[in-house]
């Protein structure tokens, strides 16, 4: 994926695509309807899936295709938090464990702290110690476990697929001031793919807007709601104000 900030759009093999980029501290949304291409487009950012074109860099080196080419220093800094946690998690292994293991793979800690650096993760994504001892079928969604693990390699970016498509309207709150708050605290950058256009305009600035596999149009989220130049995108409903940032 080609790396800018401004929404720059240029002719690339096999048609147009849009210079996309995440800088420090950056929420960038990335929307379009099931099937746009939002999921293998993050798949390819963190070397799941290998581009037909084009490139993904991280500051001024660019990624090898897939992760198994990429440093364990790159692949830390680019976690992706999943759509369905759950699925993810190892069902034999508690939430301690699950913490602890990405904090000896990355060196985050030294052996002896681990243990004490799982429950300030929990810390950090709002949960209690007590977290620790459970395992996954007793837990309920699993998001911020998902993002405590993401935390624990210590990333640059936090690469978020869908992870409140299957929450009720509280908890997708919540879950999105905790992404906004650990964005502020730990100085994150952000992508956040949805379909839901209320939820990424409230939380991202800027936007891409994905339809058939393309990223057709990218720029400030404010612009692509006033003025939008693709069918696809369009003011939330009874929304006419530019979004907040």
């Amino acid at each position: 994926m080609p790396t800018g900030r401004d929404g720059e759009e240029s002719e690339g093999r096999g048609g147009r695509w849009v210079r996309l980029g995440v800088v420090r501290r950056d929420a960038v949304g990335v929307v379009g309807a099931s099937g746009s291409g939002k999921t293998t487009l993050l798949r390819t950012l963190v070397g799941l899936h290998r581009a037909t074109a084009g490139t993904v860099s991280l500051g001024d080196t660019p990624l090898a295709p897939t992760a198994h080419g990429r440093s364990r220093d790159q692949r830390r800094r680019l976690p992706l938090v999943p759509q369905d946690p759950l699925g993810t998690l190892n069902p034999g292994r508690t939430v301690g464990a699950t913490l602890r293991r990405p904090l000896l793979l990355h060196r985050r800690a030294g052996r002896d702290a681990v243990p004490d650096r799982a429950l300030e993760l929990l810390d950090q994504v709002g949960l209690p110690a007590a977290f620790a001892d459970r395992y996954p079928h007793e837990l309920s969604g699993g998001q911020r476990v998902a993002v405590a693990r993401a935390l624990a390699a210590d990333p640059d970016v936090l690469i978020c697929d869908e992870v409140t498509s299957a929450l009720d309207t509280d908890t997708t709150v919540a879950v999105m001031d905790l992404l906004t708050e650990l964005r502020s605290r730990r100085g994150l950058s952000l992508v956040l793919v949805s379909h839901d256009l209320r939820l990424v305009a409230d939380r991202s600035d800027p936007l891409a807007v994905m339809s058939e596999g393309r990223v057709v149009e990218s720029g400030p989220t404010g612009r692509r709601f006033t003025s939008p130049s693709h069918p696809v995108t369009g003011p939330p409903r009874g929304r006419e104000a530019e979004p907040r940032r």
